[in-house]
């Protein structure tokens, strides 16, 4: 096990760092800048994506590394009870409006390292108003050995929903390439059918066996205009709920958590001149892995994302590398 580890602060970044893996972590949307995984040769290269001109973060449409919430995806009508959020997505709310988590600047909570692990706790701001009665939250990544969790903990100040997640797209080849050879293996128990505003409609359709264990070369080749889809995780299982695997570099990526749903978007169509990773962004240069609970749950109830005051949350996700 890994006895050297280290935290520093640099600007306003917070980086953590040991023989396995590096992460750059910035208070805008208390995102994952960059996290440097060593591949079979023991290189040292980043498989997430980000601008590389922190200039674009301000109109980051795409959510890089960024936090989403407090209620990720969207909402129908913008509706919750008797509030009426921001349609910005049409005549829906996503990913909680135009003031959303994925646009706010976290304060810096709490940071810590011991021989072991390393972590730091990046705190919401509850004066910005987005239509909703807040929730105190806190976002905590966690370093120890091969192994990151996302911790999301939320303290209502009244009955409200809550629904945040991370929005890291992943690309385990470490280079400016498509996702095309990357193996996914999804422990599901189903997806969730959307309608053509990609809200849940209520209904839970069979796990196509594709998503089973297949390259996004095959899966794409199926589902040509991309994955935005949300599927229900199996939670009576031991096995991981996901599994990531690209062969070149060898990086293995398994994630277990305790929410209920993963909304996997390949970002087909997503491209632009500014540079990702050193590269113009290209369609399917990442995988989104958004764990978090159904969005609209509280319309379609297939999970629960509406808690009181006298609630304490803790969400996490446990992202696990190995070559």
């Amino acid at each position: 096990m890994s006895h050297n580890i280290s935290l520093k602060q640099q600007d306003h970044r917070i980086i953590i760092e040991n023989e396995y893996l590096t992460l750059v972590t910035h208070p805008k949307s208390a995102r994952i800048e960059k996290l440097y995984v060593v591949d079979k040769k023991g290189k040292k290269e980043n498989v997430v994506l980000n601008y590389d001109d922190e200039v674009h973060w301000i109109a980051d449409e795409f959510c890089f590394g960024a936090t989403v919430g407090p209620v990720a995806g969207r909402i129908a009508n913008g509706e919750y009870r008797n509030y009426q959020l921001e349609k910005n997505d049409g005549k829906n709310t996503l990913h909680s409006g135009s003031f959303g988590y994925h646009k706010q600047k976290f304060l810096l909570e709490k940071m810590d390292c011991t021989d072991r692990y390393a972590f730091v706790t990046y705190k919401a701001d509850t004066s910005i108003y987005l239509g909703l009665p807040q929730v105190e939250t806190m976002v905590t990544y966690y370093v120890n050995n091969n192994q990151l969790s996302i911790i999301f903990h939320g303290q209502p100040l009244e009955t409200t929903i809550w629904n945040p997640t991370n929005h890291t797209y992943f690309n385990l080849s470490g280079k400016g390439k498509n996702i095309h050879s990357h193996i996914l293996q999804l422990n599901a128990r189903g997806q969730v059918e959307l309608n053509e505003e990609k809200i849940p409609t209520g209904k839970v359709l069979p796990l196509d066996p594709i998503f089973t264990k297949s390259s996004f070369a095959e899966i794409l080749n199926q589902y040509p205009t991309g994955l935005d889809d949300c599927f229900l995780l199996n939670k009576e299982s031991s096995v991981p709920s996901l599994i990531l695997f690209e062969k070149e570099s060898g990086r293995k990526l398994e994630i277990t958590t305790n929410r209920e749903a993963v909304v996997l978007f390949t970002g087909t169509g997503m491209t632009s001149n500014h540079l990702v990773n050193g590269v113009p962004l290209q369609s399917e240069q990442g995988l989104a892995i958004e764990c978090q609970e159904v969005p609209d749950a509280h319309h379609n109830l297939l999970s629960n994302i509406e808690y009181s005051k006298e609630e304490s949350l803790y969400k996490w996700t446990n992202y696990q590398f190995s070559i």
